[in-house]
């Protein structure tokens, strides 16, 4: 893979790591937040892994 396709993949998949970081964080600023319901941890869960595994692929491709 040429060099500036890496530096571009790479760039998108940073957008949308803060994209995804966002909610995430908004959730830890808030004190006395109710505890979070599972269906929605498994969604940021399920991002998270997802991420990792988009920024592993884009190492090794």
């Amino acid at each position: 893979m040429p060099l500036e396709a890496i530096r571009q993949k790479y760039g998108r998949e940073k957008v949308k790591k803060r994209q995804l970081e966002h909610p995430l964080s908004e959730l830890k600023q808030r004190q006395n937040a109710p505890p979070i319901e599972s269906d929605r941890f498994r969604q940021l869960l399920r991002q998270e892994l997802e991420k990792d595994k988009s920024r592993k692929s884009a190492l090794h491709a």
